[in-house]
């Protein structure tokens, strides 16, 4: 009895040392191990992290931190709450390198963005001094008017609700039936979040089926880039599918003229051949 007295005391001095001894993370954990002369620290069966400001609050079941290092590795249905930013973002392991105030979350990554925009990514790097986000990996992002984005990568600045994407295709009226979407792929672009504008490249629209009133329309519009600023939107250089056929025919008919020409040469070269010999 004496020993297991002992032994629940020895584990709370360690918790009370290490939460009082001016170090980056103050940690809440059931079970603790503490090795390499103190240096190393890990926390068992689930809790939390909270930083030293007491402003980032991070929830998992198992953590090591370096103190040397000074790397926060966490572990198992892991969530990083900011407080003062307003966002949460859910990962299965992420490793927090302090000093450069970088944390990156490895493989399948959820954030919300100030319960407005949910982010769907994975191996996303956060740094939290200049408050970006980024990915190089496929990342789906869903506002809060039923707009969403698909982007083979992403970088997003928490503060201005801006995202940069590359081959993004945003569709509209996710709530909608089929006939009221609208789908927009871009090449390249940046979007805000909040004021819904867009600046992007290589412009193709789909506009929902039944915006000239007939359902059986598929009506497209395609342009070199554009833009949309409160609600209105410019498009450079568009053309309607049907100038698009139109300009393909044209395209075609001198094509086949060239190979005629061609053709035409090659078999005056093959007669005075035949004349030759």
């Amino acid at each position: 009895m004496k020993s297991k007295i002992f032994i629940i005391f020895l584990l709370i001095f360690f918790k009370f040392f290490f939460v009082n001894a001016e170090e980056e993370f103050n940690f809440n954990v059931s079970e603790i191990e503490i090795t390499n002369d103190g240096n190393i620290f890990r926390g068992l069966n689930r809790g939390t992290a909270t930083t030293n400001n007491t402003k980032t609050i991070i929830t998992a079941d198992f953590f090591e931190y370096d103190k040397i290092k000074n790397i926060l590795i966490a572990s198992g249905d892991v969530i990083i709450e900011d407080l003062v930013k307003d966002y949460k973002i859910n990962s299965n392991h992420i490793s927090y390198f302090k000093e450069e105030e970088k944390i990156f979350s490895k493989g399948r990554t959820i954030a919300l963005m100030e319960s407005k925009y949910k982010i769907i990514s994975s191996d996303i790097y956060l740094y939290r001094k200049n408050n970006f986000i980024e990915s190089n990996k496929f990342t789906k992002i869903i506002d809060d008017k039923f707009n969403e984005y698909e982007t083979d990568l992403f970088q997003y600045s928490i503060d201005s609700n801006l995202f940069k994407g590359k081959n993004i295709i945003l569709s509209s009226n996710l709530d909608k039936s089929a006939n009221d979407k609208e789908i927009y792929k871009f090449k390249d672009g940046i979007f805000d979040l909040k004021k819904k504008d867009i600046i992007a490249s290589d412009t193709k629209i789909y506009f929902k089926k039944n915006i000239f009133g007939e359902t059986q329309n598929d009506p497209r519009i395609y342009g070199r880039s554009s833009k949309k600023k409160e609600g209105i939107t410019e498009i450079n250089k568009a053309k309607t599918i049907d100038e698009l056929k139109i300009t393909y025919a044209d395209a075609y008919k001198s094509l086949q003229k060239d190979k005629n020409a061609v053709q035409l040469i090659a078999n005056a070269k093959d007669m005075k051949k035949v004349e030759l010999s």
